[in-house]
């Protein structure tokens, strides 16, 4: 039998302390814990993926460096991972509570391996959370004071695992401080307030009337409440009007642009649209690769940084895929959004997805106006599609209105942008790198 270092290193591990059940429920639940921290801190990163030779983040800073040094190659967790992932016969393994049920009672043997595993589960996350405090919906570093948000919080039965198993005053007291946290939520919050300019046809009344008008594939916003984008929390909130449910990222170039309107600065203006347009049709794009694959169940082809003439290639094939799906609920969001009717959306139809491609030349185009700082040639591209722009703004707007939406920043930099309602919660493909843009 082999010791484990933790609290209870110097301890005999006593399997009569417990009742068996009790030990199993408890393997279930340092399992569960550990699959959904890795989904929520990277959607598309897998738990089997910590035990890779060499592992390349095994020295990073970041929180999924610390779970691989605490559960990876050997570490003091690996077999507990080895045994959760099915690669260790010595105790069978389940992942519901159904499922441990039949494995009562335990045979000597098992209850041996079980509480040994228990150990070094338990011994993982306490030297984890030595670098991480985990809260419900963020880590917070428990030296510099770093917090990294989740893309969804954790589930419920996972952060009462840890509130009984891995007690912390540090939490608590943070939980306890609870309103304060909302007050400076709110406070940051109003420093991205409603876009309010004609220009984008998001006037009080307009807006009041788009929003509020219930139609038949949209709910009502009374029984919408949309999560904060800016913040990646997971506690929900009432919805609040405009552009405020956007992505942050976009939320601040469509500011600039405002601003830049407002000082007749036409460069501007026409650099803030092109990194607009850019920015919502990798939205687009990554959100129906995402239905398609959520609908296939496979992974995501290509390249997470396409060039534009490859993405708007990508974004056509989305447009003639998904309408063959239209009557499967997980599509209704980028239906919705490329659809008005059985028509294209006016912009995508100026954009020309329906025939000869326009939006390439123009975005070229505006990038010559821009590098020639040429103000006459940009008033000429912005009044050619600042029209169907702005219903283009004003649907993506509807669409985080009518969905949970959460966005937070990969390791490797990309946006990953997730939507979920009821039910149905989608992924998009990271395909946007903020640092493509001056915000």
């Amino acid at each position: 039998m082999s010791q484990r270092s933790g609290t209870n290193q110097n301890e005999e591990i006593r399997p009569e302390s417990e009742s068996d059940e009790a030990v199993l429920r408890d393997l279930l639940g340092w399992g569960g814990l550990l699959s959904t921290l890795v989904q929520v801190l990277d959607p598309f990163y897998q738990v089997d993926d910590l035990l890779q030779t060499d592992h390349p983040l095994k020295k990073s800073e970041k929180p999924l460096g610390s779970i691989v040094r605490h559960f990876g190659k050997g570490s003091n967790g690996e077999e507990f991972l080895v045994w959760w992932i099915g690669g260790d016969s010595s105790l069978p393994v389940f992942d519901s509570h159904e499922g441990l049920l039949d494995l009562l009672p335990l045979g000597l043997a098992h209850r041996w391996r079980a509480s040994e595993l228990q150990a070094a589960a338990l011994a993982a996350f306490i030297h984890f959370e030595e670098e991480w405090s985990l809260e419900q919906d963020r880590l917070h570093h428990c030296e510099t004071g770093e917090e990294v948000l989740f893309s969804k919080p954790l589930r419920n039965e996972d952060w009462e695992h840890i509130r009984s198993r891995l007690p912390s005053e540090s939490r608590d007291q943070r939980t306890g401080n609870g309103h304060q946290l909302d007050e400076a939520i709110d406070r940051v919050r109003s420093y991205f307030a409603p876009l309010e300019s004609p220009l984008f046809g998001m006037d009080t009344d307009l807006l009041a009337h788009y929003v509020l008008e219930p139609t038949p594939r949209e709910r009502t916003p009374e029984n919408v409440t949309p999560i904060v984008p800016l913040f990646g929390k997971g506690h929900l909130h009432p919805a609040f009007p405009s552009t405020a449910k956007l992505p942050a990222h976009l939320r601040v170039i469509l500011h600039r642009l405002v601003r830049s309107q407002d000082n007749n600065d036409l460069v501007t203006s026409l650099l803030s649209t092109l990194e607009a347009v850019d920015f919502t049709l990798r939205f687009a794009t990554g959100l129906g690769q995402g239905t398609i694959a959520e609908l296939t169940g496979s992974e995501f082809a290509g390249d997470f940084n396409p060039t534009t003439k490859q993405m708007i290639e990508d974004f056509r094939e989305v447009i003639e895929r998904l309408p063959a799906h239209s009557d499967d609920p997980r599509v209704q969001a980028v239906l919705n959004l490329v659809f008005q009717g059985q028509r294209l959306h006016p912009f995508l139809q100026w954009a020309g997805f329906g025939g000869e491609c326009r939006l390439l030349p123009w975005m070229i185009e505006a990038e010559d106006a821009i590098r020639q700082d040429n103000p006459a040639r940009s008033a000429v591209l912005l009044a050619e599609m600042m029209e169907p722009f702005n219903g283009w703004i004003s649907e993506l707007t509807l669409l985080s209105s009518s969905w949970d939406l959460v966005t937070h920043v990969r390791q490797d930099g990309y946006l990953q942008i997730s939507l979920g309602r009821g039910e149905v919660w989608l992924s998009c493909k990271p395909l946007i790198d903020p640092t493509r843009y001056s915000v």
